[in-house]
């Protein structure tokens, strides 16, 4: 197997694949075609504290990118700080400049909510506002990558672990092309095994289809991997749906009730404690 870098690919190594092979990753096989099975995993230990394998042996891992590997809501709530100054005139002194701040975080939902809506939403609460939507939000995905902070440290270690081991891993994340630019911001260029963008796939999660090309890619079987990431639906419950095992990054917060009987195989707050689930040093 080779590596190259794909015309056209903002700095990460490897050829794009589009329909209807539906994968963009690191020189590897062709994607898994999409199917109707359905695996969930059951009688899995759920925290990483009890230090054992998941059955079957996970051979592969798969993470989200934004607020997973990447502090996506981080970047966005300095990119907003400085839109409010220099788009919208607004006073950081101005105590209804916070209020306003934090009345556009809640709307943005750590990213989950439409994102051209949002600027739609944005232009009608400020008609002074110059830009279309589509323009604002083209801005925003080229200026984010730039607010991000470094990988936790924790973060680092895990997948410098995961190499040592030889253990594959790689991204699925939803979004544009511009996902790229955060790869390498966090220098992940070239680093992982494949790189699933669902814009540019054509399929997003919780989509079945984009979870079996990755696994495709990453070249293990769905059973034999382990997703990784922050969204109960979008991540765990897409997953699951494959027969991958799941660790949810919880930050602190509860399973959704409404998803009790999908519940995740792992819970984590910081992915260095996955160094237990795979017997991985420090």
């Amino acid at each position: 197997m080779t590596q190259g870098r794909a015309a056209g690919l903002p700095g990460i190594g490897g050829r794009r694949c589009r329909p209807p092979a539906l994968g963009c990753c690191l020189g590897l096989g062709p994607a898994l075609a999409p199917d109707l099975t359905v695996r969930v995993p059951s009688g899995c230990p759920r925290t990483a504290s009890e230090r054992i394998l998941v059955p079957p042996p996970v051979h592969g891992v798969l993470f989200d990118l934004d607020n997973t590997l990447a502090a996506r809501d981080e970047a966005f709530a300095a990119w907003l700080g400085w839109f409010a100054r220099e788009r919208l005139g607004l006073d950081p002194a101005d105590p209804e400049t916070e209020a306003t701040v934090a009345r556009l975080l809640a709307r943005d939902a750590g990213g989950h909510n439409p994102k051209l809506g949002f600027f739609q939403a944005l232009k009608a609460d400020f008609p002074a506002l110059a830009g279309e939507p589509a323009d604002l939000l083209a801005d925003l995905r080229r200026r984010l990558p730039d607010h991000l902070p470094p990988l936790e440290a924790g973060t680092v270690g895990l997948l410098a672990a995961l190499d040592r081991a030889g253990v594959p891993w790689g991204v699925v994340t939803n979004g544009a092309e511009t996902q790229y630019l955060k790869l390498r911001r966090l220098g992940l260029e070239g680093r992982g095994r494949c790189v699933v963008v669902s814009e540019v796939v054509g399929v997003h999660k919780p989509d079945s289809a984009i979870f079996r090309l990755a696994a495709g890619h990453l070249g293990v079987e769905p059973a034999r991997i382990l997703f990784v990431g922050d969204h109960p639906r979008k991540d765990v419950v897409g997953a699951a749906g494959v027969g991958m095992a799941t660790a949810w990054l919880r930050r602190g917060r509860a399973w959704p009730v409404d998803l009790a009987e999908t519940p995740p195989t792992h819970e984590i707050d910081a992915l260095a404690e996955l160094h237990g689930v795979f017997g991985l040093d420090g």
